[in-house]
């Protein structure tokens, strides 16, 4: 077993996984810095294995950075069975090149346009109906609750193995993203009400009208939850009226 100590070494170094960006191989050496702790640690006795083994990181790598962490965790376990003979280095190979740029399209849809999506629409409407308490504390909630989650992740991922492969697909997070998406839409019909507020009902009926039409027209598919965020502003203000 890593020691507890190391894990947590190798956790905070997750925060650097962007600090070496290159065109090249993108997140890669970030990777590499993160897993060298452990990986002297784990092939102190062979230079050569632990040659071998950096290596397997310097190869095309990039995700989300709120799953860096949990990949993290899973690569350690992986490595330390590899180290004890259990698994193959080539099991290793096939993971990481399937785990990686799906969770990396995952990140993007749940984290990019759901999770932080939804905060920082929060944080608008909290703003411009002057509640400047309760937006430092939606916002430090929010901070929060993302480094909780990366720990959480992180020490899964690295007890459980392969298996938190299954505790991904089970927690389908690609059907939760779809959920927020539709709060987000809500929440910003709530922003354009409040900002919108001071022109008089009418103004803001026809706004909301006149996008929810463009949200119709729209070719794409995120492009139409402007329709329900333009319904909604028309429903609040026909409340007004």
């Amino acid at each position: 077993m890593i020691p507890k100590s190391l894990l947590w070494r190798t956790f905070w170094r997750t925060y650097l996984v962007g600090a070496v960006y290159t065109m090249r191989g993108l997140q890669n050496v970030g990777m590499v810095f993160i897993l060298h702790p452990v990986l002297c640690a784990l092939y102190a006795h062979d230079p050569a294995a632990l040659q071998r083994a950096r290596h397997r990181y310097l190869g095309l790598y990039n995700t989300h950075p709120c799953w860096t962490p949990a990949l993290a965790g899973l690569f350690l376990s992986l490595e330390e069975r590899i180290a004890r003979g259990l698994l193959t280095p080539q099991a290793l190979t096939t993971v990481r090149s399937t785990v990686v740029f799906t969770l990396s399209g995952l990140g993007d849809a749940f984290f990019g346009g759901g999770v932080f999506v939804l905060w920082a629409l929060v944080q608008c409407f909290l703003l411009v109906r002057g509640l400047w308490a309760w937006a430092v504390v939606w916002t430090v909630t929010a901070l929060i609750a993302v480094q909780v989650m990366k720990v959480l992740t992180f020490f899964r991922a690295y007890s459980r193995g392969l298996a938190f492969l299954q505790d991904l697909k089970r927690w389908n997070l690609i059907n939760w993203a779809r959920h927020i998406k539709v709060v987000c839409a809500v929440a910003l019909a709530a922003v354009w009400a409040a900002l919108a507020a001071p022109l008089g009902p009418w103004a803001v009926l026809v706004l909301g009208a006149g996008v929810g039409v463009a949200g119709v027209l729209a070719p794409s598919g995120p492009w139409r939850l402007v329709v329900l965020a333009g319904v909604g502003v028309a429903w609040i203000v026909g409340q007004w009226a």
